[in-house]
């Protein structure tokens, strides 16, 4: 209380406390709505200040601007605002502020003094704190400030930001998909040759390789678990399902086409589709022209004659990538089911209730996709 009264009193009025309580999202959200800009003000108690890095890393997250000023050792808001007069108060707090970078390379330089494991950790700090920042244009504008500070390559920062973005996104993405994961307890035979399954599967891989080269530089946003929206890149979200669960490609050409965006997501460096049309490998490269080269275009006539707007996969991007991807796991299961069931008419007596018991987890995670899907399982 006494800190916002006396930085009020000398003519610091935009100035509010949390009371002796952690700072909460709530809180910097009702801030929000007044400035995007935050200054955090800390007294000089190396401890309480450690304890209260998270608060920078929350603010960061709502996307609003934050600097932060340390007064001398031994004061406090309160302290410093009685000794000094309105004028020095607010110059002080205009000279010392910096921002979240800087504030905890200072800060911590004792620490990581000729120690490079301190100093490694330091810079994952700082890259963590990069990343929960939303928008990507200033991610890449304290990224390249970072570099210059600690004398690091900027793409090491880059593919460093990169993982820790794929991990928040794993964490918040989780209310599309079916992340459960059944193992088989009994080696079943080789994928039965019934030519509607195994047609189902490849058409459904060329679909997922299809999407990678076309949109898997491309993002979308989905709303989290806390409501608000977030952003998502199409092959960090086809990649981290497939992993999830496990699967990968049985087709060696979009299995090559996969790597590569998988690669990708851990350096940042997309490969252009020329890349993918000049590729060593013949197969991929016709793949990829075959992609490009669709026999069927829009007419211009609907939207420049007609004012009939045509939509696109584009336009449905996160639903066209949702619904191939669980087409794609439903092909599995079935595949997987077929398998089973040839399984059970030879398996010996004391495997058969095992083999069952897959068939019916595998038979229920059908159902459950096929609902996602808007597809009614009659059998």
């Amino acid at each position: 209380y006494t800190d916002v009264i006396s930085l009020f009193d000398a003519g610091v009025e935009n100035v509010v406390a949390s009371s002796g309580t952690s700072l909460t999202t709530d809180q910097i959200k009702l801030i929000k709505r007044f400035t995007p800009n935050i200054t955090i003000l800390y007294d000089g108690d190396f401890a309480g200040i450690k304890a209260g890095l998270r608060g920078i890393d929350m603010i960061l997250a709502e996307g609003m601007n934050v600097k932060v000023v340390l007064f001398p050792d031994g004061e406090d808001p309160d302290s410093y605002a009685r000794s000094h007069r309105s004028s020095e108060v607010q110059d002080y707090i205009d000279k010392e502020a910096q921002d979240f970078i800087s504030f905890k390379t200072n800060l911590l330089a004792d620490d990581v003094k000729n120690d490079p494991i301190k100093k490694a950790g330091l810079i994952k700090e700082i890259v963590h704190s990069i990343g929960v920042i939303p928008d990507p244009i200033t991610r890449q504008v304290y990224v390249k400030e970072c570099s210059n500070m600690m004398n690091i390559p900027e793409q090491t920062l880059l593919n460093e930001l990169n993982k820790n973005l794929r991990k928040n996104f794993k964490d918040a993405y989780k209310e599309t998909f079916i992340t459960e994961t059944i193992p088989v307890p009994i080696q079943s035979q080789p994928h039965i040759e019934e030519e509607g399954i195994i047609s189902k599967l490849a058409f459904q891989e060329e679909n997922i390789a299809r999407l990678l080269l076309e949109f898997g530089h491309e993002s979308f946003t989905f709303t989290n678990e806390e409501g608000e929206e977030q952003e998502a890149n199409v092959a960090a979200v086809i990649v981290d399902q497939l992993e999830l669960d496990d699967l990968s490609f049985e087709n060696p050409v979009y299995l090559q086409i996969y790597k590569q965006y998988e690669d990708a997501l851990d350096d940042g460096n997309f490969k252009k589709l020329s890349y993918f049309v000049n590729h060593p490998n013949p197969d991929v490269a016709k793949f990829c022209i075959d992609v490009m080269s669709s026999p069927y275009e829009l007419s211009p006539n609907w939207m420049e004659k007609k004012q009939i707007y045509v939509h696109t996969e584009k336009d449905h991007l996160k639903m066209t990538v949702v619904n191939s991807i669980a087409s794609f796991k439903l092909s599995i299961l079935e595949r997987d089911i077929k398998d089973l069931q040839q399984t059970l008419k030879s398996a010996p007596e004391e495997d058969i209730m095992e083999t069952l018991k897959a068939i019916a987890k595998k038979e229920n995670i059908k159902k459950i996709i096929s609902s996602q899907l808007g597809r009614t399982v009659l059998r």
